[in-house]
């Protein structure tokens, strides 16, 4: 073949909202690297993230392939492409991979005859099958009818022939080291440029098999890894052209549960100190093997407790519920050592709601564990929500569990789109569960309000020094939770309004049927009104910066009296205590991040809040009762601070929030000195 076949590559974020999607798209550039690899001489390949871009290349180049990656986040976006793409060249060849796709052949086979423009799907690992499917095209002479009608069957292949639904075998990938890095090969290197966070996989599979989950088949339970050469090469490369990012994320789905976690580690380590980059990690950590996890961490860290983020994802720590959706998670004693080791960096934890079996109490319970027992004060609660892919998104788990589904756009995945000559609304839309057999709806939505309540009071330290003198009084701080959302605040009528106006915005977003959701967003104009109202935004993101920009007087007013409330019926409220927890606060206050006031400041107090917090407050009042003059100010930090405020800007709530979630507010709470004691 004389001239090369043109392949286009696209991991699609959407940008009606901002870049909803911020990571390189490491997928297909894996694709691409190894398509070049075995294909150099035949094929010319480009990757694309934005999809402005890449439907002007689609329009100078017009491709032979047309090649795109399908997630809840982007399948309708990349679908609206490629039924453009049919429309202007009827014979291109459109190949569809990526976890979105059902988990049943039957699933299977209707959602593709739904999608007449998705020519092939390739399922799991798509390096070696997408090659398979070039090769056999090309000696096809790209016929797709011709080839269809051939019924061949390719490993991981899937398609439609007339009424036939045709599947291959399941294969994964044993060998990662085949896969040449596309970061080495140069392949990334426009993605530089854009407002994208790096992403790493050292390693591919899961032992776990999660229902809730498209990781959690039996086929993908087997991990298989990169060597230390291959990550070194990668990580060195990045770290080298790397100009706008200061974190690096992780792909891998349980990082710091395997010995080569630890060379990683290391790798990471040598890096920081020859880049200084970067600043901030994230990923998902392992559920077993803490004292390796505990390894990991402090290797990377090593004297920056803040640079690598792990998040224990629990989801829930109820063992029926555990039983229900086949997870197997850290015991509590374990993920409590690792969470409070000083150089781990376990700083999060995740919930779901409402998962089969759970209730109302149950959560609750857990919850309070999590934050009380464990200490975590980095809470992610997110909405179950039915992943094409996963068990759970069967009939059988459907009815087993009475699973009642509302229909929502996914937060920040939409916006309207210049396709050819036509403006095109597109939104990505999620099924989400609001009821099961054991948690009625209007306990989901209770539970919806203690989210927003640990995100205010919990999350980011805001009012650690509060919560860490309760502990030492034997109050638990969900019970304080509770007592704010049940009687609190009712007495303050702007932030009653507030927490109404939550719950209503999250009603409004909820719709009983796809087709009634795609009717309201069927043209330009109703898309950007939704876009421009809180529906097009993540209500829970919004509503936090609200409380911190807007309520923090009320929010502090709430809190001191379910404080009271509380102190009182245990009988231990005294003037000398209620000085005490007044001045607290005002230290709270004064150590509460502030972007408008970046400087340093100095505040007389009546208590040694130095030396208690040195101690956990775990010290009586009385023997830090001294007058002091402090310091609140920033350290090297604030650059950090400004450079995340530069990557997500500060404009909007949901920017603000945005901001917020990414810094989680811990290590952004103000440095402490003395000045002078007080005569």
């Amino acid at each position: 073949m004389s001239e090369k076949l043109k392949i286009m590559l696209g991991d699609l974020t959407h940008t009606g909202a901002g870049l909803n999607a911020d990571h390189f798209p490491l997928g297909i550039g894996l694709l691409a690297s190894y398509t070049l690899k075995k294909l150099e001489d035949q094929v010319e390949v480009s990757l694309h993230k934005l999809p402005e871009e890449l439907l002007e290349e689609f329009e100078k180049k017009n491709p032979d392939f047309l090649c795109l990656s399908s997630y809840n986040w982007n399948e309708r976006l990349s679908y609206a492409i490629a039924e453009y793409a049919k429309k202007i060249n009827p014979k291109i060849i459109t190949i569809f991979g990526g976890p979105n796709f059902p988990i049943s052949k039957t699933s299977r086979k209707k959602f593709l005859k739904e999608r007449p423009a998705i020519d092939f799907y390739i399922k799991s690992d798509g390096e070696y099958a997408f090659v398979r499917l070039i090769k056999q095209l090309i000696a096809f002479r790209s016929d797709v009818e011709s080839f269809k009608l051939s019924e061949i069957s390719l490993d991981n292949l899937c398609y439609v022939t007339g009424d036939r639904y045709v599947e291959g075998g399941d294969e994964r990938i044993a060998d990662l080291l085949t896969i040449p890095s596309p970061y080495v090969m140069g392949l990334m290197d426009k993605f530089f440029e854009l407002k994208l966070i790096p992403s790493i996989q050292t390693n591919r599979g899961c032992p776990y098999q999660c229902t809730y989950c498209t990781d959690g088949s039996p086929l993908a339970k087997k991990v298989y890894k990169k060597n230390e050469e291959y990550m070194r090469e990668e990580l060195e490369y990045i770290a080298s052209h790397v100009k706008l990012s200061p974190t690096l994320a992780f792909c891998d789905l349980n990082f710091g549960s395997f010995k080569e976690d630890l060379q990683t580690a290391k790798i990471i380590r040598d890096i920081r100190k020859k880049y200084n980059w970067p600043a901030q990690m994230y990923g998902s950590t392992g559920k077993a093997q803490p004292v390796r996890m505990k390894e990991v961490g402090g290797i990377i860290n090593e004297g920056d407790v803040d640079v690598i983020k792990m998040g224990s994802s629990l989801q829930t720590v109820s063992n029926e519920v555990l039983k229900a959706i086949k997870r197997k998670n850290l015991k509590a004693p374990e993920l409590k050592e690792l969470h409070h080791s000083n150089n781990y960096g376990q700083d999060f934890t995740e919930l779901i709601i409402p998962l089969p079996r759970e209730t109302k109490e149950s959560f609750i319970n857990g919850l309070g564990e999590i934050i009380d027992d464990i200490k975590f004060n980095n809470i992610a609660i997110h909405h179950l929500s039915m992943l094409k892919g996963s068990e759970m998104e069967t009939e059988e788990e459907r009815n087993e569990h009475s699973l009642e589904t509302k229909f929502r756009a996914f937060a920040g995945c939409l916006g309207n789109y210049m396709i050819g000559e036509k403006n095109t609304p597109i939104a990505e839309i999620e099924e989400t569960v609001i009821q099961t057999n054991t948690m009625l709806s209007i306990d989901y939505f209770y539970l919806r309000i203690t989210a927003l309540l640990v995100k205010i009071f919990i999350d980011g330290d805001t009012y650690k020094s509060i919560i860490q003198i309760l502990r030492r009084l034997d109050i638990k701080s969900i019970d304080v939770l509770l007592e704010i959302q049940d009687n609190a605040i009712n007495k303050s009528p702007r932030l009653k309004s507030y927490m109404r106006d939550y719950i209503e915005a999250a009603k409004a977003k909820l719709f009983d049927t796809e087709d009634e959701l795609e009717k309201t967003l069927s043209s330009p104009e109703a898309t950007e009104e939704f876009l421009d109202s809180e529906l097009g935004q993540n209500e829970l993101l919004n509503f936090r910066a609200r409380a911190v920009l807007d309520y923090a007087d009320e929010c502090d007013m709430v809190l001191k009296l379910a404080v009271t409330t509380i102190l009182k019926k245990k009988g231990i409220w005294s003037d000398e205590l209620s000085e005490y927890f007044n001045e607290a606060f005002r230290f709270c206050n004064y150590r509460r991040f502030n972007s408008a006031q970046m400087g340093e400041v100095e505040a007389d107090f009546s208590f040694d809040f130095i030396k208690g917090d040195s101690v956990g407050f775990e010290i009586d009042p009385e023997e830090i009762r001294r007058d002091v003059k402090i310091r609140f100010y920033y350290g090297e930090e604030k650059n950090t601070f400004q450079k995340h405020l530069e990557w997500h800007g500060d404009s909007t709530y949901a920017q603000w929030g945005k901001f917020i979630q990414k810094m989680n507010w811990i290590r952004m709470r103000k440095r402490i000195g003395y000045v002078g004691a007080r005569n």
